[in-house]
């Protein structure tokens, strides 16, 4: 049988051009970030990474299959996330470099990197033109929103599941008509297959949503059939995904016990508690915030939680209808240029896909919204606006207007860059972090709390209280704020006043072991003996370390510390 002429190569001036265009791509996903890259941990970080029983030191993949993404501390009660491919690239970098934060940013930049080239070629393959692509793909690589991924050790969740559903998607449109016919490289459906397979798993064991391989698979060859492909080649990808997904169901219900999320936090997500319909409304407000922030990425805040959303209660919000003037045009849009313009139905198609895991629509996502989701729906949207960008032919123009729009959208770009690259800096420190957020969005009585830490571990002991009582201000029940005023209390000599915040957090959360401790503390402090031993008593079968206290007591050998100690002054972060 003969065998069909290889594809036309590109000539070299072109071929030079498009390297070009990767360095270009290439640079603009690591340059914003690179003088940030030793930043000290924050937030996630500290959970995820500092504290993780499974990142150690050593790469246990048994233990790191076996459990959640958290590393399974059972004082931690959240959403269990399963997430062990991520994790284990964690381990491993913690077992080469240790605690250094240089090495895990780079790895998330040389991810970021290699998503937003994989992203430009893609385009190349729809056959996109260079410049439409490069503008689009630099728009990706570029936007601030995305900063969330870099600079955060844990969020490279995100770039890893992006860059496996694009790579999915890129065998996905062999079987279809998106692919011109100079482009199509066939396999065997075999190695097709394996391919397809092994791409939709590790999607998966990045993070949840890769499971959207599935709806990759079955709707990119449904909206653009390839008639010359035998209906069973063409979905070789749904059926790779599909044994990836028969894989992965048992190995997270062996590690976590169940399928969904047993647990969310009101204050991460006040829609968890909602049923539909009535979620409808404030998950299209959602998406409009979150297209406005695409659009307009200002007032960015690392806490995105009940407290800070701007949620539409009901369809009496403009939020609301906005949302749903975004669905309705993108559904419009992508039926006018699904035989026209496919580049831009794809990229629709794409965000759509991208956003739908933390849309509401369908369950409720483990937080309300995050910077960090908008990753994959934004490398959609880059395709989109190639497909947009390509109707602009700046040779149409006169001669000596046509660099105009060239100069106008270079320096978008440029103001793009410098955003990001702020954004960046605000990680200089975790109270630089915080106060940036709480500048922006300073509804966040999280952010307070961990304002008030940093600032108590830097002995600015009345800055530190300040914080703690605007967090309660926002939210009088909150025991972390009690638990750091209280000690900022006792810090200042104020005894009595620092036992009534520590009593009000146990109060709240009766199962608090560093509230105990410090309640210990405070009482020992004041003689009072016989009160503070049952506090110490309970903090120590917790494993919080009140051996000051016990000493101070002369009853040391009553009490037995059942792990090493912690740090009474930590306040930990709960966002999956």
């Amino acid at each position: 049988m003969d065998r069909a002429p290889p594809p036309p190569r590109p000539p070299p001036s072109s071929r030079r051009r498009r390297v070009l265009a990767f360095l270009a791509v290439a640079s603009a996903s690591v340059l914003p970030w690179a003088p940030g890259l030793d930043f000290p941990f924050s937030l996630d970080d500290q959970v995820g990474v500092v504290q993780n029983p499974v990142v150690d030191g050593s790469v246990s993949l048994i233990r790191i299959l076996r459990t959640n993404s958290w590393g399974s501390p059972p004082e931690f009660r959240h959403t269990p996330n399963y997430r062990p491919l991520s994790v284990a690239t964690l381990a491993v970098t913690r077992a080469l470099w240790d605690l250094r934060p240089a090495a895990y940013r780079a790895f998330n930049a040389l991810v970021l990197a290699g998503l937003s080239m994989l992203l430009l070629a893609l385009l190349f393959r729809l056959g996109q033109p260079l410049w439409p692509a490069l503008l689009a793909t630099t728009w990706f690589a570029l936007h601030p929103l995305h900063v969330e991924v870099a600079m955060f050790a844990v969020n490279r969740e995100e770039a890893l599941v992006g860059l496996f559903l694009l790579a999915f998607l890129w065998i996905t449109l062999d079987g279809t008509s998106l692919v011109p016919e100079p482009a199509r490289r066939p396999c065997a459906p075999g190695l097709r297959w394996a391919g397809c397979f092994l791409l939709a798993l590790a999607a998966a064991l990045s993070k949840e949503n890769g499971v959207l391989a599935l709806g990759i698979a079955a709707l990119v060859p449904l909206a653009w059939p390839r008639r010359t492909v035998p209906g069973l080649l063409r979905w070789v990808p749904l059926l790779a995904a599909l044994g990836a997904l028969s894989l992965y169901v048992p190995m997270r219900l062996g590690a976590l016990g169940h399928l969904g999320a047993s647990f969310i936090p009101l204050q991460d997500n006040p829609l968890a508690a909602t049923p539909m319909p009535g979620r409808l409304a404030p998950a299209l407000g959602v998406l409009a915030m979150a297209l406005g922030l695409t659009l307009w990425p200002d007032r960015l805040t690392v806490d995105w939680s009940g407290s800070v959303m701007p949620l539409a209660r009901d369809w009496g919000d403009p939020l609301a209808w906005a949302g749903l003037a975004i669905v309705t045009a993108a559904v419009g849009i992508f039926l006018l240029c699904r035989r026209r313009r496919p580049v831009i139905a794809l990229g629709l198609l794409v965000a759509a896909l991208g956003w739908l895991p933390s849309s509401h629509l369908l369950f409720p996502s483990s937080i309300v919204f995050g910077e960090r989701l908008l990753l994959l729906p934004h490398a959609g949207l880059a395709i989109a606006l190639s497909g947009v960008l390509t109707r602009w032919r700046p040779d149409s123009l006169p001669r000596g207007i046509r660099v105009i729009p060239v100069a106008l959208a270079a320096g978008a770009l440029f103001l793009l860059g410098l955003r990001t690259a702020a954004r960046a800096s605000d990680h200089a420190s975790p109270e630089r972090l915080y106060a940036a957020s709480l500048a922006a969005r300073p509804g966040s009585p999280r952010l307070w709390v961990n304002l008030g830490v940093e600032r108590f571990r830097a002995n600015r002991n009345p800055e530190a209280e300040a914080a703690f009582r605007r967090a309660l201000d926002l939210d009088p029940e909150d025991a972390e704020a009690h638990l750091g005023l209280g000690r900022a209390l006792a810090r200042r000599g104020r005894g009595r006043e620092a036992e009534a915040e520590f009593r009000e957090a146990l109060r709240l959360r009766p199962r608090f072991p560093v509230a105990w401790a410090n309640l210990c503390l405070v009482l020992a402090s004041q003689g009072r003996d016989e009160e503070a031993l049952p506090a110490c008593d309970l903090a120590c079968r917790e494993g919080v370390d009140v051996e000051e206290a016990l000493s101070h007591l002369e009853t040391a050998g009553q009490c037995r510390m059942g792990v090493p100690p912690t740090d009474p002054g930590g306040v930990r972060d709960s966002r999956p």
